[in-house]
C-alpha cells in the first residue's frame, strides 16, 4: 500500500510541506544525526541525491535525537552544520521521534510497511535508510552500516549488467534476466535504488515489458 501522500511534513526552515510534494519520484528516507559515528554518510547521500536527482529522486532527511542525544541541536543549528560541514542540499526537515508512541507519521508508516531483521519494527540507530518508489510503495529498508555509494549496487548480481527495465514490478520473479508477469517470486524480490528511479509503471500479466541493456 502506498505512503498517504498527505501525511504533514515541516521544513527545516519551519515551513510547512507534505509527503505528495515529492509525488512522481524515487526517495530515500533517513533518519540522520549530526554527532554520530555514521555522520559522514552525509557526503555519500549528497552524492547520491545530486547523481540521481535528474531522473526523479531525492533523498529527504529527517534529525532524529533518539538515539544516544546525538542530534542535540535545533533545527538552525542542524541546517548550518549540514550545509557547511556536507554542502547538503537535498531536503531536510524539523527534528522527528522516529520510534514510540511520538513517533512521526511517515516513520510509523515507513516502519510498518519495511520491517527490519526478524520482522521488527523499530529504527535501529541513526542514519537507517527507507526506499520509497515513484508510486509511494515502500520497496526496502537499509541498516545504518548501508554506505550510500553501495545503495545503487546492493544487489550485486542482478544489476550486473545493469539492466534497465521501462517497467518493473516487486513480488514478480526475474528469470533470465527478464521480468515474467503472473509469476510471483516467493524470495523477498530484488529492489534496487537503481529500480526505483527507473520504475515507471508495473509490469501486468500477458503485458510485454520493453528492456534495453546498458
Amino acid at each position: 500500500m502506498p505512503i498517504d501522500p498527505d501525511i504533514a511534513l515541516t521544513a527545516i526552515d519551519g515551513e510547512p510541506a507534505k509527503l505528495g510534494d515529492y509525488a512522481d519520484k524515487a526517495l530515500l528516507i533517513v533518519n540522520v544525526a549530526s554527532r554520530c559515528g555514521f555522520t559522514p554518510q552525509y557526503e555519500g547521500l549528497e552524492a547520491l541525491h545530486r547523481k540521481y536527482a535528474p531522473r526523479g529522486f531525492a533523498v529527504l532527511g529527517f534529525p532524529c535525537d533518539q538515539f544516544g542525544h546525538q542530534e542535540p541541536g535545533d533545527e538552525a543549528e542542524i541546517k548550518s552544520f549540514c550545509t557547511l560541514k556536507y554542502d547538503v542540499s537535498f531536503p531536510m526537515f524539523a527534528k522527528v521521534e522516529v520510534n514510540g508512541a511520538g513517533a512521526h507519521p511517515l516513520f510509523a508508516a515507513l516502519k510498518s510497511a519495511a520491517p527490519g531483521l526478524l520482522g521488527t519494527q523499530a529504527v535501529k540507530w541513526n542514519f537507517t535508510k527507507f526506499l520509497v518508489g515513484r508510486d509511494g510503495e515502500v520497496l526496502r529498508r537499509y541498516a545504518p552500516t548501508d554506505a550510500p555509494a553501495s545503495l545503487a549496487n546492493s544487489s550485486g548480481v542482478f544489476l550486473a549488467a545493469r539492466p534497465h527495465y521501462d517497467v518493473v514490478r516487486p513480488g514478480y520473479a526475474l528469470y533470465g534476466g527478464n521480468p515474467t508477469p503472473g509469476r510471483e517470486n516467493p524470495m523477498r524480490p530484488v529492489v534496487t535504488l537503481e529500480i526505483a528511479v527507473q520504475q515507471t509503471r508495473w509490469i501486468e500479466p500477458g503485458e510485454t515489458c520493453g528492456y534495453n541493456a546498458r
